[in-house]
């Protein structure tokens, strides 16, 4: 922005954040292979909320995830809510 020194990045933070991006896209694939899985085989478990839930606190624009969650509560009629 205006005022403000650009610092420049060294190839080798480059390099961390390249990695890190790279990381944080396989985990989101495996999450949501995971997820369209269990959906497929009609699989409403707790791994599947778990998992969800995880890809929705990084991204909660993702309305796919919202209605499955959604499905899952309907088909399991509350239990999740075991004590």
């Amino acid at each position: 922005m205006h005022g403000r020194v650009k610092v420049r990045t060294t190839a080798e933070q480059e390099a961390i954040k390249n990695k890190e991006k790279v990381e944080k896209l396989a985990r989101y694939k495996a999450g949501m292979s995971i997820v369209f899985e269990k959906r497929r085989n009609n699989v409403y478990d707790d791994e599947l909320m778990t998992v969800s839930g995880r890809i929705l606190l990084q991204n909660p624009d993702i309305y796919t995830l919202w209605n499955i969650r959604r499905e899952a509560f309907i088909n399991n009629e509350g239990c999740f809510f075991t004590s």
